[in-house]
């Protein structure tokens, strides 16, 4: 409608322009249509007067048709009255007897007609006839009703501008500040919504508990806007942990249902998330013995071993919406282990091999250096300095093959 689509104020205007309006006609007409009836009684009190007083005179030159005497009484009758138009006197067979007419007092539309019957006793003998022409009257009136209309009209304008003047100042500008801090709101502006609150005036009570309302609201907004920045950046803290944990990570809820898991974990499984997510949580892991097993399709397939840890999904108010699921790789630490295994049966080895190398030769190299101090001939001497040269020899060698070993483990 037009009239929702304009603001606050020109709706008042134009509301109380149109009362005025109203008003104005209103007590016009009222004014001009008692004045009508007051003239209107006036009028049919003077004719009831004229006929009482004149009706025996009348009624007697009636019963004899004395036209000269009947013509001379309704003169008179004209004389009482000016705003008589015309005087007609008929007789029992309605044939006009006399008549006067008023020629300063021309016949015009507004008239009214009054008709008395001439009797004696209940016999009517003829009627008398009086028009009343009241048009003058009429157009005065007309004429005051107009200038109360006027009266009337300049003095609501006069209040409806004060009225005007006292809305603008009590309620549109205050309402209009009001508005804005809502517009501030609306485009999340809460530095501005907060400035412009700040201006609106206490200029009643009402707008005043408007103003605190506002005020709380955008108090409450600016909070909520807060409390939202702060869960998303909790939030989005909580994706980069998920994104960056080293371990495979999965939800589900009280079905065993997958609902999201991280990328990690779509990388050990070697599925794309998608495909994982609404799927059992069961299609995916199994237990083996005291174990856990992973199903894979990454490089050729195959279970993936993994240590599983379970954290329940729920609410401050305690209520369990599903699990939180850690899956950690162990296939790097079982290789591990076997690593450390061979290392150690590898350095076991070597120590059994030291001992049971060394020994030997240490104790051949030790009695041909005894023998060497005894004396036998220059045979056997050079044999027993040659065992003792090839023992020596022999224990390098085996020194230098451990130390190697060692090296390499």
């Amino acid at each position: 409608m037009f009239f929702t689509k304009l603001s606050i104020g020109r709706q008042l205007t134009l509301v109380v322009l149109l009362s005025g309006l109203v008003f104005a006609f209103t007590y016009s007409e009222h004014e001009r249509s008692t004045e009508e009836r007051r003239l209107l009684d006036e009028v049919r009190r003077n004719a009831a007067s004229m006929y009482s007083i004149f009706s025996a005179t009348l009624t007697e030159a009636v019963i004899v048709e004395d036209q000269p005497v009947i013509h001379s009484i309704l003169e008179q009758l004209l004389i009482r009255d000016q705003r008589i138009n015309r005087i007609t006197v008929e007789n029992e067979n309605n044939l006009m007897l006399a008549q006067v007419i008023n020629n300063k007092n021309q016949f015009g539309r507004d008239h009214i007609t009054f008709k008395y019957p001439i009797a004696v006793e209940g016999e009517i003998f003829g009627s008398l006839h009086l028009i009343w022409n009241f048009s003058s009257e009429l157009l005065l009136i007309e004429k005051v009703a107009e200038r109360k209309r006027n009266i009337s009209l300049t003095a609501f304008i006069l209040l409806l501008t004060l009225l005007l003047f006292w809305q603008y100042v009590i309620v549109i500008r205050p309402l209009s500040k009001i508005s804005n801090a809502l517009m501030a709101i609306a485009t999340d502006s809460n530095d501005d919504a907060s400035q412009v609150i700040s201006q609106i005036p206490h200029s009643s009570k009402e707008l005043s508990q408007i103003k605190v309302i506002v005020k709380q609201l955008v108090d409450l907004l600016y909070q909520k806007e807060k409390h939202q920045q702060e869960v998303e950046l909790e939030k989005e803290k909580t994706e980069t942990i998920v994104h960056s944990l080293g371990d495979g990570l999965a939800v589900i809820n009280v079905d065993g249902t997958i609902e999201s898991i991280n990328p990690k974990l779509e990388e050990m499984v070697g599925v794309k998330a998608l495909s994982l997510i609404g799927t059992p949580f069961e299609r995916w892991v199994f237990k083996e013995g005291n174990s856990y097993l992973l199903k894979s399709e990454r490089d050729g397939g195959g279970p993936v071993p993994i240590n599983l840890t379970r954290s329940p999904w729920s609410n401050n108010d305690q209520k369990l919406y599903g699990e939180v699921l850690i899956l950690h790789d162990l296939r790097e630490v079982l290789d591990a282990e076997k690593t450390k295994l061979s290392a150690q049966a590898k350095d076991e080895f070597l120590a059994s091999m030291s001992h049971e190398l060394r020994t030997p030769l240490t104790s051949i190299i030790g009695n041909s250096e005894y023998l060497q101090e005894q004396k036998f001939d220059s045979t056997i001497s050079e044999i027993i300095h040659d065992i003792e040269i090839a023992g020596r020899a022999q224990l390098a060698l085996v020194n230098d093959i451990l130390d190697m070993s060692k090296i390499e483990s």
